[in-house]
């Protein structure tokens, strides 16, 4: 490939100067002549997924793939588990795709992500299960509104707190243990944490427009950040050390809630919880279930593990009467009822 310091170059429709930028490679260049085995097994792909002969160093199959892939909007690379033969590790090839508007390549070997600051019309990237742990270069991309990152190696969220229009943001199964680079996304309507190390939600409690959030199995003692949590209707807070449930009282129009696992004693804020169809207590410290009897939407209700030997006859009741006025069984999961 020519450079120079003032010479233009255009690859895949986007001219740039060699004074300010690195240039990203020519896919075409690439194809026919791979830097080394990482760029071959990516170019390869790309060059399957658009539906040519899976090979490098073919004129043919380079050149036709290489007039369709700057044209493509969407390219999937991620890796089925019937692909075994083979795994990106190089992101590089995919630079010239200046088009991308989305990007999946999961379950590969990834862990350098500076190629994709090329990818400025990028909206979703998903990078399920690779081996990433630096995440900067995503702070370029100012028009992703959807990040899946989950089964990965990261730590800092920092980058992110860059990215105004995200929408979702999926990093469970890293090493998490601050979310205040989420404090200024106020477009966030989904966060799905799980399996980290993260012990604050103090950094959400303005997102007032979440209505779906998954932070379970992290370290979370206090929900009175989540009081303002109005749109919230799904919420999976499983596997934390939650003793008390102030602060869950203002979620009027939540739906579904996953408690287990904790070390709740009391549910008295569950009162106000009118629309709540699907609740699991399962493995907590409760003795009195009375506070669930006024749910009358409930349908899924799980509680084994708990102290409690007997519930209220008004809870047990609501079996009866969701079957005769709606024609529907509520599923109640419980020891008590085998007894």
């Amino acid at each position: 490939m020519k450079t120079g310091i003032q010479k233009k170059q255009f690859f895949a429709g986007l001219l740039f100067s060699a004074v300010s930028v690195t240039p990203h490679p020519d896919w075409y260049d690439a194809c026919m002549n791979p830097a080394d085995e990482a760029e071959a097994t990516t170019t390869a792909v790309m060059a399957w997924r658009a539906g040519f002969d899976m090979k490098t160093g073919d004129e043919r199959v380079c050149k036709g793939a290489a007039e369709t892939l700057p044209k493509l909007t969407y390219l999937k690379l991620h890796r089925e588990p019937f692909d075994p033969w083979w795994s990106i590790t190089s992101l590089r090839p995919v630079a010239g795709q200046g088009q991308l508007r989305a990007l999946s390549a999961s379950h590969n070997e990834i862990s350098d992500l500076s190629p994709l600051g090329w990818l400025q019309e990028l909206r979703t990237l998903i990078l399920w299960d690779n081996k990433i742990s630096d995440i900067s270069v995503l702070g370029k991309l100012k028009h992703l509104d959807r990040i899946t990152l989950t089964k990965n190696s990261i730590s800092d969220l920092a980058p992110v707190r860059h990215l105004r229009a995200l929408r979702e943001f999926a990093a469970s199964e890293n090493l998490i243990s601050s979310i205040e680079p989420l404090r200024d996304l106020v477009n966030l309507d989904s966060i799905y944490l799980a399996s980290n190390v993260i012990s604050s939600l103090e950094p959400v409690h303005g997102l007032s427009q979440l209505g779906w959030a998954d932070f379970s199995m992290n370290r979370i003692e206090d929900l009175r950040p989540l009081a303002a949590m109005s749109q919230m209707r799904n919420l999976n807070l499983a596997g934390n050390h939650i003793q008390s449930l102030d602060g869950i009282e203002g979620m009027r129009d939540i739906d579904a809630l996953d408690l287990r696992g904790n070390k709740i004693t009391s549910i008295e804020s569950l009162r106000t919880l009118k629309n709540l169809r699907w609740l699991d207590l399962r493995a907590n410290k409760i003795t009195d279930f009375s506070a669930i009897a006024g749910l009358g939407d409930l349908r899924y209700l799980y509680i084994e593990g708990n102290p409690s030997t007997s519930l209220p006859e008004a809870v047990l009741a609501l079996r009866e009467e969701h079957l005769n006025s709606k024609g529907e069984w509520i599923q109640l999961e419980v020891d008590v009822l085998d007894r």
